[in-house]
């Protein structure tokens, strides 16, 4: 009887259930075990795979791949090839191999590249004292250029040997002029004043005229003289927004206002503004007669910049001032800011996208970005 008993003990239901659930909970116990083991031999790895590099190298490394060379020992310890085979596929970036494809060219000379490593311009600052030359300030709308346009008249005033000329206006034929004009203000320069000239709507298409600005410098250095031509930029989108401040015809829609940046509209004239690369390249002519991609019309205003500009500010009054009155040894005014907006802007978040969209599309923000990185510096902690 007592071993029918024992029997049945362990051949009840329950019980065989019981010892189930048992055996399963020691194999999870023994599992969790191994895993914890595995885990502690996996991260030991890890963490001897990327000794010696920085949390910077390390963000490079991860998100820059293509343009980080990182140099370590050459020759490699025991420990390290150890490591080395039991790293993971992704963390091999950390060392990538060389390329064999041949570097970028880039968008300015390398000669000009050089000098950024010591000043914040691609053509080379000269701040050197001259008792003559000329100042060609080129006003694009709404970057503050009134403010400076000003600020020049008065220096003008309260220095002596100095004159102010300027021609604009609001057709295409106005650049005639100008032109003739201003050969003559460089064939009558002598070697004791300085003459300011003012170039805005329609005054000059530098995309067109380029050579007048070589021919301008040529004479006026071969009197001993300074050729120093001056511009201001800003924000790309900004500079978008504040064109249609207190501007935007009461009968426009935002739409109908920002029409001419439509693709299809590249090479009308009908239209009630500019950007800033096309007020560069084109001034107040058709934004793209020649059909060219907006990096094509980057690179060709970073090389008109780079070429003939000798001072190009960003939205740094102060700087862009403390500079001409180096060159030029003019007694300091004050610049007060003009032709401001006191009234009020209202956008419906479709209008942003669409004054956003379409400033980048015209090649703007592209430029503005080269702009910040080859004269200020802008992301230089990057490369």
């Amino acid at each position: 009887m007592q071993d029918h008993r024992r029997q049945g003990l362990f051949t009840s239901p329950y019980h065989r259930m019981a010892g189930w659930i048992i055996l399963l909970l020691t194999l999870s116990s023994y599992r969790m075990l191994f895993n914890m083991t595995n885990n502690r031999s996996s991260s030991s790895r890890h963490n001897k795979s990327t000794r010696g590099y920085s949390r910077f190298e390390m963000y490079q490394a991860e998100f820059l791949p293509q343009i980080i060379h990182t140099e370590r020992s050459s020759t490699p310890s025991l420990e390290q090839e150890a490591n080395q085979a039991s790293i993971e596929p992704d963390e091999k970036i950390l060392k990538p191999k060389a390329s064999k494809e041949p570097p970028p060219r880039p968008i300015i000379p390398i000669s000009q590249q050089q000098h950024l490593l010591q000043s914040p311009y691609t053509r080379p600052l000269d701040t050197t004292r001259s008792p003559c030359g000329i100042l060609f300030f080129y006003h694009i709308a709404c970057t503050g250029g009134s403010s400076i346009n000003r600020w020049l008249g008065k220096e003008k005033d309260y220095n002596d040997n100095v004159t102010y000329w300027t021609k604009w206006g609001r057709h295409v034929g106005v650049q005639d002029g100008f032109i003739r004009d201003m050969d003559d203000q460089v064939s009558g320069l002598t070697n004791t004043e300085w003459k300011i000239v003012h170039a805005h709507g329609y005054s000059f298409f530098p995309n067109t005229s380029e050579p007048y600005l070589y021919q301008w410098r040529s004479e006026v250095e071969n009197k001993g003289c300074r050729f120093f031509v001056t511009t201001m930029l800003r924000d790309a989108i900004g500079h978008t927004i504040s064109q249609s401040k207190g501007t935007i015809n009461p009968n426009l829609t935002m739409t109908e206002w920002m029409r001419h940046l439509q693709p299809e509209n590249a090479t009308s004239s009908d239209r009630y503004w500019n950007t800033q690369i096309d007020y560069l390249l084109y001034n107040r002519g058709p934004r793209n007669e020649y059909n060219a991609t907006k990096e094509e019309k980057a690179k060709r205003a970073i090389e008109l910049l780079s070429r003939h500009f000798d001072l190009v500010g960003y939205s740094n009054y102060d700087y862009f001032m403390e500079a001409v009155l180096n060159v030029t040894g003019w007694e300091r005014q004050p610049m007060k800011h003009a032709n401001s907006f006191n009234g009020e802007l209202r956008y419906t978040e479709g209008e942003l996208e669409m004054v956003k969209r379409l400033t980048e599309e015209n090649g703007d923000v592209m430029f503005i970005d080269a702009v910040r990185h080859l004269y200020y510096g802008h992301l230089n902690y990057m490369m």
